[in-house]
């Protein structure tokens, strides 16, 4: 559907719902109102004529628009609840998650070489400066932990992490399927049943990310 074209209680067209009216010169392209605008209506520009819209019409704009509106209160539902895991972090330690879980990655991957002798002892996967971090973050935490303690620690955490920005992913993508499939007027009922199973899923985040 094209851009509604408005008009005041004269007729005369606007040139946006809180515009001037159109000016005396009358530049540019301006439209008179259509027969039986009652100042109630919304109207169309279609094929370089204005119409009014049909009550099916209107229906369905309202329908997108309510739709639009829960879509994006999902999209904030789905921040906050991005953000009970990143709650008390900051980027910069976040894009150290990122890092520690490529290395615990890499060392998962040595552990399995080593197992199966492929590796020959003493050779390593990992570089001086991965195993160098490994070793400062053990000596720091200052809590007797082995290198391979550390690193379980982090591919735990790292695992943890995934797992929960995916179901969020998951959660939303389907929230806003489950929208977009759904009756104009069965929103209200879709838009509580959302909100339920968000909190939910909330609550079962902020219970595994407080441990």
């Amino acid at each position: 559907m094209s851009d509604y074209i408005l008009f005041d209680e004269d007729g005369r067209q606007l040139e946006s719902m809180f515009a001037e009216e159109r000016p005396e010169s009358d530049e540019g392209e301006w439209f008179d109102a259509p027969e039986g605008y009652d100042n109630t209506r919304l109207c169309v520009l279609e094929d370089g004529k204005v119409r009014l819209i049909t009550d099916k019409e209107f229906k369905e704009e309202l329908g997108k628009e309510a739709k639009n509106t829960l879509k994006e209160d999902v999209k904030h539902k789905s921040d906050e609840v991005r953000h009970v895991i990143a709650k008390g972090t900051t980027s910069i330690q976040r894009e150290g998650w990122h890092i520690k879980a490529a290395i615990a990655h890499m060392w998962r991957i040595e552990k399995t070489l080593q197992e199966k002798g492929t590796l020959k002892k003493g050779e390593r996967l990992l570089n001086k400066a991965e195993i160098g971090a490994v070793q400062a973050e053990a000596k720091e935490r200052n809590k007797g932990e082995t290198e391979t303690q550390i690193l379980q620690l982090w591919e735990l955490r790292s695992a943890r992490f995934a797992q929960a920005v995916c179901l969020i992913d998951g959660v939303s993508s389907n929230a806003q399927n489950v929208i977009e499939s759904s009756k104009a007027e069965d929103l209200e009922k879709v838009a509580e049943l959302l909100l339920k199973t968000a909190e939910q899923k909330k609550k079962e985040l902020q219970a595994a990310f407080s441990k």
